[in-house]
């Protein structure tokens, strides 16, 4: 018998995946396991290195008018790189 505590856990967690998956404007690229952490990078670590067009992120990254949403970047990505700043109070490999 499946406890009723663990039929909660697994209905909130199908909710959940339903909300994200209907309310994400992201696709699943593989550019988004090089990007991914260049944009988490910018946003715990306010780190501002540009590419040779001056800019930090791609296209998809706009701010005027993005095409991908930052929630997997920050739920992925993000959630570690802000546990190390808490922790550290600085990115990897800086001193």
């Amino acid at each position: 018998m499946v406890s009723l505590r663990l039929k909660v856990v697994y209905v909130g967690l199908l909710g959940l995946r339903l909300l994200v998956a209907l309310s994400s404007t992201s696709y699943i690229h593989p550019d988004e396991h090089f990007q991914n952490p260049e944009i988490a990078a910018a946003e715990v670590f306010d780190y501002t290195q540009s590419n040779s067009a001056g800019l930090l992120s791609t296209w998809e990254w706009s701010v005027r008018l993005p095409c991908r949403s930052i929630v997997p970047v920050w739920a992925t990505t993000g959630a570690a790189f802000a546990a190390v700043h808490a922790f550290t109070g600085k990115p990897f490999g800086r001193a």
